[in-house]
């Protein structure tokens, strides 16, 4: 199978996927996920074309999955997608028509994998024969959880769970879920409002409430609701609602769609002006530096002249001793602090409160001193740890830079990531949270830019970062620590 997928972030690239191993276990398969859920393309995705040898799909945007046609039945299954959709029990007898097996039904169950990964498919919830919802994946590891809602066990709506109007639409969705939920009737709306206060299937069906009982083990598979009697772990509770939503939805891996510099508005109307009109008349001339004395090269000034972003890396490789000194000189700990309620640091660059939730993560691909992989940065020991990375999550991070930055076929030397400890920050302030981690990191990307220009690098702020990929590549818990900003360095070129 080849995958052709534009870039989000302007360009194209292309790229081999493969489909998932026959040991695997395919999310798609489970008797649950198979009576009530009917298969059928996504909008905007569409038969791009079927030949003796290859089936295309093209997805919303643009990006093709072709498949080689292995088995003839399964393309025949496959092709059923288009004309409306089916579920599962008969997509898999049509695959199997002529007696091929369970490696005719796992290759089919791959093929609506990577149709799905690849924003191809959504689902159709039936659960009377009637349609009364639309499950579409909002991220390429959206899976139904295997784990069954217990009768007597009382939900509850999640707190992050939110409703709101996409186009004609009303959506379910939220920042801890994988997918989004479309509500097709309203006698589902009714039932979703029920669930904003405890209920357990038993206390549904003995109300007669049958309907609720079966949307209530949807979203308990879907992660729309959460146990009602459990006491909430100090880590998620230090989440506000708008926090965790902003922070995953301007992050990749957890967005459905386009993301980044995709000018969306180019044929609606013209751009803001760069520069804004003067607001009055009433003026005042200020002084300007003579430019006759210009401000010497070793200055602050001179490095605010001359800060760029500059993308364009040497052959030879950034030294351990150039990494070594950008960490210390913006993210060592000059000293420990006392504080009345909490334990603060002084650090290189400001921070709120003093608090100083900000870790760092040199991911390393190309360092004379280093090998190759992520390390986590001590700020106080000022020593670098080396974490048990696989090398498909550094490949990723560094990838990813690499497409943000524009050269795909040139990733950075090192990708710092900076890594939040909200937590932290949240065990004292409350509903900025997240704003003041962003503006630390702000502060924080802007040092190592007028470091690292003094230190002749080449260095550029990353627009993009993928939070899941760092939660995988260093098994950390989003909510106690996650990724919210990158800065790429490498040796300059000339």
């Amino acid at each position: 199978m080849v995958v052709s997928q534009p870039d989000p972030r302007g360009g194209m690239g292309r790229f081999r996927t493969r489909l998932r191993p026959e040991g695997e276990k395919d999310v798609w398969s489970s008797p649950w996920a198979a009576s009530p859920l009917r298969y059928r393309l996504a909008p905007g995705a569409c038969l791009a074309g079927s030949t003796a040898c290859v089936l295309s799909f093209k997805n919303p945007i643009g990006g093709l999955v072709s498949f080689d046609a292995q088995y003839p039945d399964v393309v025949n299954a496959l092709l059923l997608l288009s004309r409306g959709g089916a579920g599962l029990p008969q997509l898999t007898s049509i695959a199997a028509v002529e007696g091929g097996g369970m490696e005719v039904v796992r290759h089919l169950h791959r093929c609506l994998e990577e149709l799905k990964r690849n924003d191809c498919l959504e689902l159709v919830w039936e659960p009377d024969g009637r349609e009364r919802a639309v499950i579409r994946a909002m991220c390429r590891e959206f899976a139904f959880s295997h784990q069954r809602l217990q009768p007597d066990v009382a939900v509850v709506l999640s707190r992050f769970a939110y409703v709101r109007r996409d186009g004609d639409a009303g959506v379910l969705e939220s920042p801890e879920a994988l997918c989004r939920i479309e509500f097709t009737c309203a006698e589902t709306w009714h039932c979703l409002g029920i669930l904003s206060r405890p209920t357990s299937i038993a206390m549904a069906v003995a109300a007669g409430q049958f309907g609720i009982a079966e949307l209530a083990d949807l979203l308990w598979r879907t992660r729309f609701v959460e146990l009602a009697d459990v006491a909430e772990p100090a880590e998620r509770a230090s989440w506000e609602f708008h926090d965790l939503l902003f922070h995953w939805r301007s992050r990749a891996g957890r967005v459905s769609g386009p993301q980044g510099g995709t000018y969306r508005h180019m044929q609606r109307a013209t751009s803001p002006p760069a520069i804004k009109p003067r607001m009055s008349d009433d003026t005042v001339l200020l002084a300007r530096p003579v430019d006759e004395d210009p401000p010497r090269e070793s200055s602050l000034e001179s490095l605010m002249e001359r800060r760029r972003s500059v993308r364009e890396q040497d052959g030879r490789a950034i030294s351990a001793e150039q990494l070594g000194r950008l960490l210390y000189r913006v993210a060592r700990v000059q000293r420990r602090l006392p504080g009345e309620y909490q334990e603060l640091l002084l650090r290189p660059i400001p921070a709120a409160g003093a608090i100083h939730e900000l870790e760092f993560y040199p991911v390393v691909g190309r360092c004379d001193g280093l090998d190759r992989g992520l390390y986590h940065y001590h700020c106080e020991l000022h020593t670098l740890h080396r974490l048990a990375t696989p090398e498909s999550d550094v490949e990723a991070l560094l990838a990813d830079a690499a497409l943000s930055w524009g050269k795909p076929d040139d990733p950075p030397q090192v990708l710092i990531i900076l890594a939040s400890r909200l937590p932290r920050l949240a065990w004292k302030y409350e509903g900025i949270a997240y704003r003041l981690t962003l503006l630390n990191a702000g502060a924080a990307i802007q040092s190592l830019y007028l470091l690292a220009t003094e230190m002749g690098l080449a260095c550029s702020a990353i627009g993009g970062g993928d939070s899941g990929v760092f939660a995988s590549a260093t098994a950390l818990d989003p909510l106690v620590e996650t990724s919210v900003a990158e800065f790429a360095v490498g040796s300059k070129r000339g």
